[in-house]
């Protein structure tokens, strides 16, 4: 899946987006979503439980892929309806190796405050679901910035 698939009949054209910034990492991959009208989130998660794709299913119909989404790979988490999307970035160390890399973890939820806690899950910042989602991505990293 790349960018959005509009379910309009005839000739539709897909812009080219181009980040206003420059990428967190070097030779790194972007995408960005609009964080309106989300029916479902499906979050793809790697070994370590850090984000490395995403699919937002919208209410027109149309689909946004963000990051690597190896469906049928790698582990997912979906939320029907979400409000809001939680986040924090971090960075680690593979086994072997001293350089720390950057990775991110999100969640969607339908609420700001979760399990009758004070704050977000896993001390994540949570945002209403306005602006867009823009997220920087290699085979090994990953950089989400919400604006």
């Amino acid at each position: 899946m790349f960018n959005a698939y509009p379910k309009i009949e005839g000739n539709v054209s897909l812009d080219t987006i181009i980040p206003a910034c420059e990428p967190p990492f070097k030779y790194a991959c972007y995408s960005s979503a609009p964080l309106e009208g989300i029916l479902r989130s499906r979050i793809y998660y790697d070994e370590y439980g850090f984000c490395q794709g995403i699919i937002l299913d919208y209410l027109n119909g149309t689909k946004r892929a963000l990051g690597q989404c190896r469906v049928g790979l790698d582990l997912f988490e979906d939320c029907e309806r979400p409000s809001f999307v939680c986040h924090r970035l971090t960075t680690y160390c593979e086994a072997n190796s001293v350089k720390a890399l950057r990775a991110v973890l999100v969640k969607f939820s339908t609420r700001a405050k979760h399990e009758g806690s004070n704050s977000c899950v896993d001390d994540l910042a949570c945002s209403l679901l306005k602006g867009n989602l823009r997220f920087w991505f290699d085979a090994r990293q990953a950089h989400l910035e919400l604006a």
